[in-house]
């Protein structure tokens, strides 16, 4: 998706983020364009961990 305002105005903390983690933008021509995804992560166990990191355990069968 496009950078918002909001985007452009943080553009140094979005630098720092992409310099510690796998986030990245893009650009093509003058466009500025944010990547996301999101990952579910489940244990043997039935766990799921979201993006906060916090755990969450859920009912096992």
């Amino acid at each position: 998706f496009r950078f918002s305002p909001l985007f452009a105005e943080n553009r140094e903390q979005i630098r720092r983020a992409e310099q510690l983690s796998d986030a990245y933008h893009l650009t093509f021509g003058d466009d500025e364009l944010m990547v996301a995804y999101l990952l579910e992560i489940r244990d043997a166990h039935a766990r799921t961990v979201d993006l906060a990191g916090s755990a969450a355990l859920l009912e096992t069968a």
